[in-house]
């Protein structure tokens, strides 16, 4: 026995750390999550998931995220910066990109284990912290199944981020608040309800000293600092954007409506509308009903304050969402949740003197916290490629121009390849993408598509060649268009066209790292120059830049490649 014991304690020293933490959110995560990631693409991403130029890259930094104004307007730069560098590295590769989802979920998961844990001092708390995160149901919409919303991945772990910085210079003057600034900056570049990481830190300083004692009060050059940083973020917003942008102002009424909904649905987990909601329902409210009540007479310190901040956080974070609430908004809401329930839990089991009472509340809490798994897992089922809410919204994308016309066909094949039992995949059952305008209808009645200044196509992982016919119909010698195509990353050949006819450009795939992570190859264009219509002809309602006239030729495959793939 004692040869076991050393070896035991070891062990036991190891889970408690950041080791047992990242153990638990990698079970926990993939546990709730691991569906998702044959998941595919859902509404939304087929507008986000595009090539990006570096004059859009610019605009949205003054201006909507969206400078097709397509979306409604709002002031997320960053966000925007993310979507690009993701299609870049990932393309339409929907199973690397849920990856991404899937390891964000499991890193967002410690890091509010190890903040749980230097709060408490206790890596009991931790672990709870970590896995009521990583299967808590309010999250599958709001960050964890819908790539759109690794914005929200990337605001939750940027305030998380905030939160464990706090925690190290709370103590301290000015200078501390300096980098939470930064981070604020950061945050409100993702997602404009960030706004409130600085007010909700101030708050949290002020209760932490009233129930620890361990905090200094912020001091006057941190308040005017923070003043300062929220006023020049509106400031610029209401700039960047002319006026409030996607928001309307609610009447009071609706506006507490809208406020109290939030916290409704990710603490009380309600509407019940789901097998195993009115469990987990039950659950939620129960455990942070017994924390409080208990808290009113036992009152454990370290306890008591998790608990408090977890509702500090879940208010100050629903308030910007008085003016609209959805599911898919309410993840920092839900980060204060978990906090507030994993301070409830301590509350009670720190309460209990018995060991045995104590092992017979974490047994009753934690086969409580696994009613979460199989809602989890039922909402993330929504994303699914066949399920119902997936092909109902597929049929929004149907119209949308932005999208590209193959995908949107390959859309319109959907419910019937799942109706017959298939299970439909962008990345291997299109030959290739193209980000054009079109297709239109040349003199003869045979298809093209108009380019801009850059043109993108995505092409199957089988290709080894792509014949492209360009044209420019107003080109001379006295006016010469040039065309620049290639594999991205590879050698690109260079045309100049000093006429009207079609000019054929044969690109010739090479094996390239990208391919690994896409699933497919890159061909770009760019033209110079361009030209907008209703400056060549003022009767003319079309103000596109548009570059060259292009057909895609026949891919040639490789021996072997699957027959069915179909040009898009």
């Amino acid at each position: 026995m004692d040869t076991v014991k050393p070896d035991t304690a070891r062990a036991w020293r190891v889970l408690a750390g950041p080791a047992g933490l990242v153990l638990a959110a990698s079970a926990t995560v993939w546990l709730a999550y691991g569906v998702s990631l044959d998941a595919g693409f859902h509404w939304d991403d087929y507008h986000f998931n595009r090539p990006w130029t570096t004059a859009e890259l610019g605009q949205v930094l003054a201006g909507t995220w969206d400078p097709a104004g397509i979306e409604v307007p709002f002031y997320r730069p960053v966000t925007v910066w993310w979507y690009a560098l993701r299609f870049d590295l990932l393309g339409l590769n929907a199973r690397a990109q849920h990856a991404v989802s899937i390891a964000g979920m499991g890193l967002c998961a410690v890091l509010v284990g190890v903040f749980v844990r230097r709060e408490t001092g206790r890596a009991r708390a931790g672990w709870w912290a970590t896995v009521l995160y990583a299967v808590h149901p309010a999250l599958v919409y709001a960050q964890g199944a819908w790539l759109t919303d690794q914005m929200h991945l990337l605001a939750s772990l940027t305030v998380l981020a905030a939160l464990l910085v706090w925690q190290r210079v709370r103590n301290g003057g000015a200078a501390g608040w300096l980098l939470l600034a930064a981070l604020q900056v950061l945050a409100f570049g993702i997602k404009e309800d960030t706004i409130m990481l600085l007010p909700a830190l101030v708050v949290l300083t002020v209760l932490r000293a009233r129930f620890v004692g361990d905090a200094s009060r912020p001091r006057i050059p941190a308040l005017l600092l923070v003043a300062g940083v929220l006023v020049a973020l509106v400031l610029l917003r209401q700039w960047a954007l002319g006026g409030l942008g996607g928001y309307r102002l609610p009447t009071a009424a609706q506006a507490w409506e809208n406020f109290h909904l939030g916290l409704d649905g990710v603490l009380r987990v309600v509407p019940v509308r789901r097998p195993w909601q009115a469990a987990a329902s039950a659950v939620s409210t129960g455990l942070l009903a017994a924390g409080a009540l208990t808290a009113l007479v036992r009152r454990p310190a370290h306890a008591t304050w998790l608990f408090v901040a977890g509702l500090t956080i879940a208010v100050a974070f629903d308030l910007p969402f008085a003016l609209v609430t959805k599911a898919e908004q309410l993840h920092l809401v839900t980060l204060g949740a978990v906090i507030a329930l994993t301070g409830a839990i301590e509350i009670v089991l720190t309460s209990l003197q018995a060991p045995a009472l104590r092992r017979l509340a974490t047994a009753t809490a934690a086969a409580g916290v696994l009613t979460f798994v199989p809602l989890t897992r039922d909402f993330a089922s929504d994303f699914q490629p066949c399920s119902a809410e997936t092909l109902r919204t597929d049929g929004r994308v149907l119209d949308w121009g932005s999208v590209p016309a193959g995908i949107r066909e390959w859309l319109a094949g959907k419910p019937a390849r799942c109706a017959a039992g298939e299970v439909p995949s962008l990345l291997d059952d299109v030959e290739v993408v193209a980000w054009t305008y079109g297709p239109e209808l040349d003199e003869r009645g045979e298809v093209f598509r108009w380019t801009s200044d850059q043109a993108t196509l995505l092409v199957a992982r089988s290709a080894t060649e792509v014949p492209l016919d360009v044209r420019a119909t107003a080109a001379s010698r006295e006016r010469p268009v040039t065309v620049v195509a290639g594999q991205a990353g590879g050698a690109a050949a260079t045309l100049t066209l000093e006429s009207g006819d079609w000019t054929r450009i044969t690109v010739a795939l090479a094996p390239d790292w990208r391919l690994v992570l896409q699933g497919t190859t890159r061909i770009d264009l760019a033209v110079s120059p361009v030209f907008v219509p209703r400056e060549v002809d003022p009767a003319s309602p079309d103000q596109r830049r548009l570059g060259v006239q292009l057909r895609i030729g026949e891919v040639r495959m490789a021996p072997g490649a699957p027959s069915e793939l179909r040009r898009r």
